[in-house]
């Protein structure tokens, strides 16, 4: 599989967990089985497998407690393997050499921004007073600090361009 220059499509792919979804309890020496990914295509928008792979990985760039996040766990005692190895699975099954750092911190930044977005027109609607669920207010506020993760990105690839 050739991989193709960054491409913008917002997925909506909502299962943190789903490359590895086995419970600690049930865990054996045998590898994890990545599931179909047609289970979640049926909710999902169809985007770029990279950005749907970021997506999935910014679990592990989120701080604990801020939408999903992972990022300063202990994921060997938790039992679930580190982005790196998330993404070297990906490539394995997928048949690609590497995915260029740009590209990645594209799909990254993008993916937070996306996040963002949503978050901040939850908290649209906690002010309007139609939000749906008690814990929208502290999803809405945490839009700022997803936008702030994902200028983070960007500046990565800033310092990277010549």
């Amino acid at each position: 599989m050739k991989v193709t220059a960054p491409v913008i499509a917002c997925s909506t792919l909502r299962r943190p967990g789903a490359f590895f979804a086995r419970r600690r309890s049930e865990r054996s020496s045998a590898p994890l089985k990545a599931p179909s990914t047609s289970a979640h295509r049926c909710r999902s928008k169809p985007g770029h497998p990279l950005g749907d792979l970021a997506y999935h990985c910014l679990t592990w760039r989120v701080p604990t407690g801020l939408f999903r996040g992972l990022a300063g766990s202990d994921l060997v005692d938790l039992g679930i393997p580190t982005e790196a190895e998330c993404v070297a699975r990906y490539l394995e099954r997928t048949g690609c050499a590497a995915i260029d750092p740009d590209h990645w911190d594209f799909y990254l930044a993008y993916n937070l921004f996306c996040i963002a977005a949503i978050l901040h027109g939850v908290l649209g609607r906690v002010k309007d007073g139609t939000a749906a669920s008690d814990k929208a207010e502290a999803m809405g506020r945490a839009a700022r600090l997803l936008a702030e993760l994902g200028w983070a990105q960007v500046e990565r690839i800033a310092r990277r361009v010549p």
